[in-house]
């Protein structure tokens, strides 16, 4: 017997959090058996923690392409991002011949994009074990997105204004769409299949369209995240109060939530910052492919870009920052972000829904959605030595035991063998 994972949207080696996730939380499981990937293009194959087998069955280069999607949602009702990681023929092809050479007990869809495809295309069994790893509540993420407006005579007056009231629309069509498609479609599903989601909003959103008695919270493991050697200030600064204030984001700059999470901090958090902060601020930006539109918000507000950040790197800014932000709207692309503050000791500035650990005081944390809050949050900061930030960073760290490996992995072989 083994175990099957279908991630269509998997590539190897994992850039993208969502594949690093994956591959993690099923290749750590304590397993006599092979664990076997169906990706975007490749079939990865591990026994005992090991990859053992590796090969490409589609070209990686293929298209990425935007615009079908968008179209066949907004014309056919369909749902944006499944078109957009539709499952090719290819794949269909591996999954049959992967399933008779191996005869899995348990099959783990990673999103609901290939559970609705197999079901769709009437090849769910109820012989087989189906888990459906849901990263992300899909209907608030497609909820959240829309835009919030009304029309205006103005857009009428000038092309420019008539073209940013037109976008909106068909973009909020294409949301709403999507949602009536995954309703639709999830509701049809006549076969037991049981949800794991990485925080309990996300379950709780999930419950207010389904019932959700099939389903478990089981979080992310601090494994995922590298470890970090924390930096101790040196002799002369370590009772020196601190001078200025370093603000860290970290992601992958060519996802569109990423871009939404800057812009609403450009727009509603750094003026009151800028204006109202007692001390020099940085605002530092890491990670992999900026889009366009994220290198000219950057530009714009001066806001410092490190792009395709190595890992040395990587540790430099968090050694040497003061807080990571977290400024989403919505509960999507902030978990990972989340916990590998935590690993790093780094204390957190972000909105109000995104506290993993809400039952305990993440030390000179704050999550809030007023600006005002986070400027006294910041201010405080210069009121304390270098030395005493170093103990609040080391006291963080100890919070990662509430992602502990171990016990992770015990709940998630347990809801497997349920």
């Amino acid at each position: 017997m083994s175990l099957f994972v279908l991630a269509p949207h998997l590539e190897y080696p994992p850039i993208n959090t969502d594949c690093k996730f994956i591959l993690h939380r099923y290749t750590t499981l304590d397993l006599e058996q092979k664990v076997i990937f169906l990706g975007k293009s490749e079939i990865l194959i591990f026994y005992k923690k090991e990859l053992i087998k590796k090969y490409i069955y589609k070209n990686k280069n293929s298209s990425n392409n935007k615009i079908i999607p968008a179209l066949k949602s907004l014309l056919l009702g369909k749902n944006y991002l499944y078109e957009k990681q539709i499952v090719s023929k290819n794949f269909l092809y591996e999954y049959n011949h992967l399933l008779k050479k191996y005869n899995p007990k348990t099959i783990v869809f990673s999103y609901i994009y290939p559970l609705i495809y197999l079901h769709k295309n009437n090849l769910l069994t109820n012989k087989i074990n189906y888990l459906c790893e849901r990263h992300n509540d899909d209907i608030n993420w497609f909820s959240s997105l829309k835009y919030n407006f009304n029309f205006k005579l103005r857009y009428l007056i000038s092309p420019k204004n008539f073209s940013i009231f037109l976008y909106k629309s068909l973009f909020n069509i294409i949301c709403e769409n999507s949602i009536k498609w995954i309703k639709n479609n999830l509701k049809q599903i006549d076969f037991k299949v049981k949800y794991i989601f990485l925080t309990d909003q996300d379950k709780l959103n999930f419950g207010k369209y389904f019932d959700n008695k099939n389903s478990k919270v089981i979080s992310l493991s601090h494994e995922i995240i590298r470890e970090n050697i924390q930096t101790k200030p040196n002799k002369e600064e370590r009772f020196q109060k601190i001078s200025k204030c370093n603000l860290l984001f970290v992601g992958n700059l060519s996802l569109k939530m990423n871009y939404d999470s800057l812009k609403f901090f450009s727009e509603i958090f750094l003026p009151k910052i800028i204006n109202h902060c007692n001390r020099e601020i940085n605002v530092n930006i890491l990670g992999f492919n900026p889009s366009n539109e994220v290198e000219k918000l950057c530009s714009e507000k001066n806001l410092q870009l490190i792009a395709n950040a190595s890992d040395k790197e990587l540790s430099y800014f968090y050694n040497n920052s003061h807080y990571a932000i977290l400024p989403f709207q919505y509960t999507n692309g902030f978990k990972i972000k989340f916990i590998e503050s935590i690993v790093y000791g780094l204390p957190i500035l972000g909105t109000e829904n995104l506290n993993y650990l809400k039952s305990y005081k993440i030390p000179r944390s704050l999550f809030s959605n007023d600006p005002n809050e986070w400027v006294s949050k910041i201010n405080s900061l210069f009121e304390i030595t270098n030395e005493e930030f170093y103990k609040s960073k080391e006291s963080i760290k100890f919070l990662k035991k509430y992602f502990e490996q171990k016990r992770i992995s015990k709940e998630l072989n347990n809801y497997i063998n349920e």
